[in-house]
């Protein structure tokens, strides 16, 4: 079967096992060359992003929502996720996006599992594309 035009765009993830769950990773490169990442978990304590660096290595968003189409709003599990140097604390409960700066101080810590867990897709930014600087003479 010959190759289509598109086929070099559609990625296949890793999966990965963490304990009864399954971890879906997927990483490429974007169109200018630069490293994507895409993590999809369930929100557990053998899941959540526990074993990150301290320190965001790229820009990176993360998405909490619940398993159940209906509610995706209802998240069972409850993250602590504290961010910058000042050890400042938020509890997600609900649904949330939280943005994480590159070098910011960050750390994960699921405090309460009932129920189904909901779902952490965690995004790594590339960084911002910029024009190369023109030499001098107009080159």
């Amino acid at each position: 079967m010959a190759n289509k035009k598109y086929d070099d765009i559609f990625l296949q993830p890793e999966i990965t096992k963490a304990g009864e769950f399954q971890v879906f990773t997927l990483k490429g490169k974007d169109t200018r060359g630069f490293d994507f990442s895409v993590r999809l978990a369930p929100i557990s304590k053998e899941t959540v992003p526990g074993n990150l660096p301290a320190t965001a290595d790229s820009d990176r968003i993360e998405v909490f929502i619940g398993q159940n189409p209906k509610e995706i709003d209802k998240i069972t599990n409850e993250v602590e996720v504290t961010l910058g140097k000042e050890g400042e604390t938020h509890t997600i409960k609900d649904a949330s996006m939280v943005y994480i700066p590159k070098g910011m101080p960050v750390k994960h810590k699921v405090t309460k599992e009932s129920g189904e867990p909901g779902l952490l897709v965690s995004f790594s930014l590339t960084p911002k594309w910029e024009e190369p600087a023109k030499k001098k003479g107009g080159k």
